[in-house]
C-alpha cells in the first residue's frame, strides 16, 4: 500500500492522466460507440420495452385473428425483427460497467461480453420467421408456429427492469398489464375456438352471423363476452353449445371467480403497502410543514428540505442501520457471517473498512448514515461546527478555502473530517461536491469517539494518519494562497492574458488533436474541474486559466490553459458530450 493511499484512503495517483485510460483500440472507435450515461441508451431502452410490452398484446390478436388479414401481421411482425436485428447492432457497440468507474470500451470485449449472454436469445428474437408466411402464403397456420416461439421475448423486459427501482406504483402498473393481458388473451382465446370449428354450424360465430364482420368487431364482441363472463352478470348473450366451447366457458367462469378476488386481494395489498411505507413519512412531513409555518420559512428552503425528507425516507432500507434492527435477535455468529454480505458494498467502496475485522464492521456500519449529495452541493462550509465524519463511498468532492479555491481533491474510497473533530476545532476548510452525484456516509461527532475508545488500535492510526493529513493540507493552502498572491505580480502580463481569455478556438486553424491516451482520459474523467469550469466557461474562468499557466509554467498558455483548450475542441467536436 502506498504511502499516499495510507494518508488519504485512496490512491492520488488515480487523479492522473494516465492511470484511467480505458481500452480504445483507435481514436475512430469513438465514433460508433454508445455510452451507458447517455441519453441514447436509455431512450433506446424505453423503446424496446414498449416495443415487447406492445408485442405482447399482439401475439394472441395475431395468432387468433391470422386467418382475416395475413399480411398485416407478416407486416408488423418483420417491422418488429427489423427493430430487433438494430437492436443487436447497438448492443455491439455500446459500452457498459463492469464494475463503479470500470467503463468497458473495447469493442472486442464489448463483443465477447455480449455473445456470453444476451446474444443468443436476441439472435432468436430478430429471426424473420414471418417469411415462412410468404413460403407457404395458403397455409396460414405454419405462421403460428413462429409466432409463438417469440413468446420468449417476454424475459427481456427482466433484464431492463433491473435498472429501476421497485415502488407500489411500479407494483400497481405491473398488476394493471397483467390484467390488461389476462382479459385480451380470454377475449382472443374465444375468437379462436370460433375459428377451430368454423365448420360446425352451431359454434358461436356462425350461430350469431359474426364471421363476415371486421377484425375490430369481432375483438370487441369477443371482449364483450370475455367480461359478462368473468363479472358473473349475464351469460345470455352468446351462449356456449358446442362441446369445445363449453369447456372454455367453465374454465373462464371459474377463473373468474379466483379472478376478481384475487383482484381485489391485491389492490388492498398494494395500497397496504403504500400506506405502511410512507405513513411514517407523511407523519413527519405534515410536522414538518407545521413547523415551516410557524417560523415563517422560505418556500425554497421549505421544499428542498422536503425533497430530502422524501429521497431519505424512499432509501432507509439502504439505511446502514436498518439490518441491524432486523438481525438484532439473531445469535453472535449468525449476525457477523450476515454481516459480511450486508456491508459488502461498504467494505469495497471505502478503503478505511477494508482488512478490518468482522467484529469493528459490525459495530460501526449500524451507525452510518447514507445520504447523496449533487454535483456542486456544498457539503459545509469554512468555519461550520464539527459534528460528523464522512467517508465518500461514490463520486469526488474539492476542498476549497475562504474564496472559494479549491486546494485538493479526493475520490472515492477516502474519509475526512475527522481533523476537526479530534482537535474540537470549527472546520478550517469548506468541501464541495464536483462530480455529478456524491454517495457519502455520515457518522456523527459522539458515535465516532465511542469508536475510537472501543478501538484503541484504530485510535492511534486514525490520530496518527490525521496529523500527515493536517501538515498535508496546511501545505497545499499556503501553496495555493502563494500562487493566488503571485497573481498581483502578473498585472505586467494582463493584457496578454486578456487577449488569451477573449480569443475563440478556431477549430479549423489546430492541426492535431489531443492524444489518444488524453481522450481516454476525458471520457473517464468528465467530472474533472477542468470539465466543469469549461460547461459553464466566461471570460473570467478564461483568464484564471491564464494566470495558473503563468504562475506555474511562466506561460499563459502553459500546460493548464493548453489541457482546457484541447478538451474544449473534442466538445464542440462533439467527440464528447457536455
Amino acid at each position: 500500500m502506498s504511502r499516499d493511499r495510507i494518508i488519504f484512503g485512496f490512491d492520488p495517483q488515480n487523479l492522473k492522466l494516465n492511470e484511467e485510460i480505458s481500452d480504445f483500440n483507435s481514436y475512430s472507435a469513438l465514433k460508433l460507440l454508445f455510452l451507458p450515461t447517455g441519453k441514447f441508451l436509455k431512450i433506446w431502452s424505453w423503446i424496446i420495452f414498449l416495443l415487447i410490452i406492445i408485442w405482447i398484446l399482439i401475439i394472441p390478436i395475431s395468432i387468433a385473428f391470422i386467418y382475416e388479414d395475413a399480411w398485416t401481421w407478416f407486416s408488423i411482425d418483420f417491422s418488429i425483427d427489423l427493430i430487433f436485428m438494430i437492436d443487436i447492432f447497438i448492443n455491439f457497440n455500446s459500452g457498459y460497467y463492469k464494475s463503479y468507474k470500470n467503463l468497458i470500451v473495447k469493442k472486442s470485449t464489448i463483443a465477447a461480453h455480449y455473445l456470453s449472454t444476451w446474444f443468443l436469445f436476441d439472435f432468436i428474437n430478430c429471426i424473420p420467421w414471418s417469411i415462412l408466411y410468404i413460403i407457404n402464403i395458403t397455409n396460414s397456420q405454419s405462421f403460428r408456429i413462429p409466432i409463438l416461439m417469440k413468446v420468449i421475448r417476454i424475459i427481456k423486459p427482466r433484464e431492463l427492469k433491473k435498472k429501476y427501482n421497485y415502488s407500489p406504483l411500479w407494483n400497481f402498473a405491473k398488476f394493471i398489464c397483467c390484467i390488461i393481458l389476462f382479459i385480451h388473451t380470454i377475449a382472443c382465446g374465444w375468437y379462436f375456438l370460433g375459428m377451430i370449428e368454423k365448420m360446425d354450424h352451431r359454434n358461436w360465430l356462425n350461430r350469431y352471423s359474426i364471421s363476415h364482420e371486421k377484425i375490430y368487431k369481432k375483438y370487441l364482441i369477443s371482449l364483450y363476452w370475455t367480461f359478462v363472463t368473468l363479472t358473473t352478470v349475464g351469460y345470455g348473450d352468446f351462449v356456449p353449445l358446442t362441446n369445445t366451447e363449453k369447456i372454455y366457458a367453465m374454465f373462464v367462469i371459474t377463473f373468474g371467480a379466483g379472478f376478481w378476488a384475487f383482484t381485489i386481494g391485491s389492490l388492498i395489498s398494494i395500497i397496504k403497502q403504500h400506506e405502511n411505507n410512507y405513513s411514517g413519512l407523511n407523519i413527519k412531513l405534515a410536522c414538518f410543514s407545521e413547523l415551516c409555518t410557524l417560523i415563517n420559512l422560505p418556500k425554497g428552503s421549505k421544499a428542498k428540505a422536503k425533497s430530502y425528507m422524501k429521497e431519505y425516507y424512499t432509501k432507509n432500507l439502504q439505511n446502514w442501520a436498518y439490518p441491524g434492527i432486523l438481525l438484532r435477535d439473531l445469535a453472535p455468529k449468525l449476525i457477523r457471517e450476515l454481516n459480511h454480505h450486508i456491508y459488502k458494498r461498504l467494505i469495497q467502496n471505502i478503503e478505511f473498512f477494508q482488512s478490518r475485522p468482522n467484529s469493528f464492521i459490525s459495530y460501526i456500519a449500524p451507525k452510518l448514515s447514507l445520504i447523496n449529495f449533487k454535483a456542486k452541493e456544498i457539503i459545509y462550509k469554512m468555519w461550520d461546527s464539527a459534528d460528523e465524519m464522512y467517508f465518500l463511498s461514490q463520486g469526488r468532492i474539492n476542498y476549497i478555502i475562504k474564496n472559494g479555491t479549491s486546494f485538493r481533491s479526493l475520490s472515492q474510497g477516502t474519509y475526512f473530517g475527522e481533523i476537526e473533530i479530534l482537535e474540537n476545532i470549527p472546520r478550517w476548510f469548506g468541501v464541495i461536491v464536483v462530480s455529478k452525484i456524491a454517495e457519502i456516509f455520515l457518522l456523527s461527532k459522539l458515535e465516532f469517539s465511542k469508536m475510537l475508545q472501543e478501538f484503541p488500535e484504530i485510535e492511534d492510526e486514525v490520530i496518527k494518519i490525521s496529523n500527515k493529513r493536517k501538515q498535508k493540507y496546511q501545505e497545499d493552502i499556503d501553496r495555493v494562497k502563494s500562487l493566488v498572491t503571485a497573481e498581483t505580480k502578473l498585472e505586467e502580463d494582463s493584457d496578454e492574458i486578456s487577449n488569451i481569455a477573449n480569443e475563440n478556438l478556431e477549430l479549423d486553424t489546430i492541426e492535431a488533436l489531443p492524444e489518444e491516451s488524453e481522450i481516454n482520459y476525458i471520457l473517464n474523467r468528465l467530472d474533472t474541474s477542468t470539465y466543469v469550469s469549461l460547461t459553464t466557461d466566461s471570460y473570467e474562468k478564461k483568464r484564471n486559466r491564464s494566470l495558473w499557466s503563468k504562475a506555474l509554467t511562466g506561460d499563459p498558455k502553459g500546460w493548464v490553459y493548453a489541457k482546457a483548450k484541447k478538451l474544449k475542441i473534442l466538445l464542440n467536436k462533439k467527440l464528447i458530450s457536455w
